[in-house]
């Protein structure tokens, strides 16, 4: 898996979102990394953390 450089563009497109007090959201365009596809990617991660992963990332 690649990282996405803090200064790209499709980085500044990732919403981040707590879906509950114990999950955070990423989401992104599939067109933003590749215009061969099309959608919506939607990552969720459980953690304890999760509102203060959106709070730093916001």
């Amino acid at each position: 898996m690649n990282s996405l450089p803090l200064a790209s563009p499709v980085r500044a497109s990732v919403e981040v979102s707590a879906d509950k007090p114990d999950r955070v959201c990423f989401a992104y365009d599939a067109g933003a990394t590749d215009p061969a596809r099309s959608g919506r990617v939607e990552v969720r991660l459980r953690t304890a953390q999760a509102a203060r992963i959106v709070q730093l990332l916001a």
